[in-house]
């Protein structure tokens, strides 16, 4: 079962028909894309705190936030993607973040992090921030050419890879 939300009256449609579909304590996993506001700062902040209170509402579901900065600072995330990035595992919620500009999220997200994955950056303060998440060079991000990258599993070792395309 999957749920397009493109605005505020979408979120508390899929909130109401989570409900009707899942009997109480079942857990059935499905899939909430959201597409926030581009033009309005404002709303797109109060639509994004929607949608994190929904997925902590629902639990046993996957969440895909791309490019974080558009809903995050290195100095601040909302208190409720922080509340779904630091409980969500306990409800078996999944978190998926992307950032073309890492040095520009938030910086518990990547502290809270499960694995840790990135290709090239060209800006030294990216490289800086993420070969720390990596506990890597920093230098070994500026080297990757297309298709590598870096990646790290929390209690594991950073390796090097290249995606195949077969």
């Amino acid at each position: 079962m999957g749920y397009v939300i493109n605005d505020l009256h979408d979120l508390v449609e899929v909130s109401v028909a989570s409900r009707a579909h899942r009997p109480h304590n079942q857990e059935r996993r499905f899939t909430v894309v959201f597409n926030p506001s581009q033009l309005d700062k404002d709303l797109r902040a109060r639509e994004f705190a929607l949608f994190c209170h929904l997925a902590l509402e629902l639990r046993h579901v996957t969440v895909v936030v791309e490019e974080l900065r558009f809903v995050t600072t290195p100095s601040y995330a909302p208190e409720a993607w922080s509340m779904l990035t630091m409980t969500g595992r306990d409800i078996d919620i999944h978190v998926i973040g992307t950032s073309q500009r890492p040095a520009s999220i938030d910086k518990d997200f990547l502290g809270n992090c499960t694995t840790i994955s990135s290709g090239r950056l060209e800006y030294l303060e990216d490289r800086i921030v993420t070969a720390k998440s990596l506990q890597i060079d920093p230098r070994e991000l500026e080297t990757l050419v297309d298709l590598e990258y870096w990646e790290r599993t929390t209690g594991q070792v950073p390796k090097k890879g290249r995606i195949s395309w077969k």
